[in-house]
């Protein structure tokens, strides 16, 4: 099967509300999980994971709507940052360059 068809797939049932599309900058995540919940997304490699805090509240839209004018049907909300992986091997990358400068040079 191609990643066309997989992909064509997945949105059809996104369009559905079977599952949930998570779009952010550079990625698209599928979810099966369709009741509003943030999400975390990793500048670095892309990683999506569901964030334990709730976001439905009413409250949010209507204070949205009261500000704006608009008529707010929902909203998702969406944390970037580094991922624990990737901020261990930057971390790593960096203890490397600081270890090879530490060392003198052999001429």
């Amino acid at each position: 099967m191609s990643q066309a068809t997989v992909y064509r797939n997945l949105h059809l049932l996104a369009q559905e509300g079977q599952i949930l599309s998570i779009k952010a900058p550079g990625v698209e995540h599928f979810d099966l999980r369709r009741d509003a919940h943030p999400h975390l997304v990793c500048v670095r490699c892309g990683s999506v994971v569901d964030v334990p805090l709730a976001s439905d509240d009413p409250k949010l839209d209507a204070s949205v709507a009261n500000k704006t004018g608009w008529q707010v049907l929902d909203h998702q909300l969406i944390f970037r940052g580094v991922c624990p992986d990737c901020a261990a091997r930057e971390a790593q990358a960096a203890d490397a360059d600081a270890g090879e400068k530490d060392e003198p040079s052999r001429q």
